[in-house]
């Protein structure tokens, strides 16, 4: 098969990694082999570790970026997060998952979302614009994009054949340059993935683990936190498979992230 073309714009770093070669891989939900051989796909691992964290008492978490007082990026939790679904190549049920974790990111911030309903617009359109959509009125920071990629284009995003999914916030420009204004969440099409919310390896517990991402959560060594991933120093070998929902350190980290951190300046 004729390998797809790149994307009209190229993938910006990831906030959370070092500077690293063209199409390092992102951030995802990764499936080693000896794990899926011996889990039965219930025990997946998480990607690569964040830069910039935080300890809990309760639990753990850690950011994706802050400032150096150790504030961390956000959304301005005073504006709804708009989103929006391609659903061209999802799986059925799959907007009752997006949907329910949307749900459940909103719950654990106090963030509001607005659904502005499904679009043709895809992940290399979303950011092969820069985030951005020009309008009469001037420009405007797209909604968050949820989509699924075909398999082959999905791998050669992320350059990498153990990812099923990668989620990515984009930072604003000038007085909001260290606010998240918009963002993507990629899915692989053709993966196991059970829908719903039943395993540790559901699709809807995939999609919260993505979005949390776009809050700005980085990843965790706990295997208790839905945030785990077993490529952070000292990382569990591996995940608490009974977890669902939120752990302690996720659910302390989006209260920070959230409402209760107070307003910020608005976005365009």
């Amino acid at each position: 098969m004729q390998q797809p073309p790149p994307p009209a714009f190229p993938f910006p770093p990831r906030p959370d990694l070092p500077p690293s070669s063209p199409r390092r891989a992102r951030r995802a939900w990764v499936l080693p082999v000896v794990l899926v051989t011996l889990l039965a796909l219930l025990a997946m691992a998480l990607g690569t570790i964040g830069r910039v964290g935080r300890g809990s008492v309760h639990g753990q978490h850690r950011f994706l970026e802050a400032l150096p007082d150790g504030t961390p990026y956000r959304w301005n939790p005073c504006q709804p997060i708009h989103y929006e679904v391609n659903l061209t190549d999802a799986p059925d049920g799959a907007m009752a998952d997006v949907r329910e974790a949307v749900q459940r990111v909103s719950d654990a911030t106090g963030i509001a979302f607005v659904f502005d309903g499904v679009t043709a617009r895809t992940v290399d359109a979303q950011i092969g614009t820069a985030f951005q959509d020009t309008t009469p009125e001037g420009s405007r920071w797209l909604p968050l994009l949820v989509a699924w990629i075909p398999h082959e284009h999905f791998d050669f995003l992320v350059d990498t054949h153990k990812a099923v999914a990668f989620g990515e916030p984009q930072r604003g420009q000038g007085d909001i340059a260290y606010e998240y204004v918009s963002g993507v969440v990629a899915v692989a099409t053709g993966e196991s993935l059970p829908p719903g919310f039943g395993q540790r390896s559901s699709r809807g517990v995939v999609l919260m683990h993505e979005l949390a991402h776009v809050m700005g959560l980085g990843h965790v060594r706990s295997g208790d936190e839905l945030m785990w991933s077993p490529e952070v120093q000292g990382a569990t070998e591996y995940p608490n498979l009974f977890r669902t929902s939120w752990g302690p350190g996720d659910l302390e980290g989006l209260e920070l992230l959230g409402r209760d951190a107070g307003c910020l300046a608005p976005r365009g």
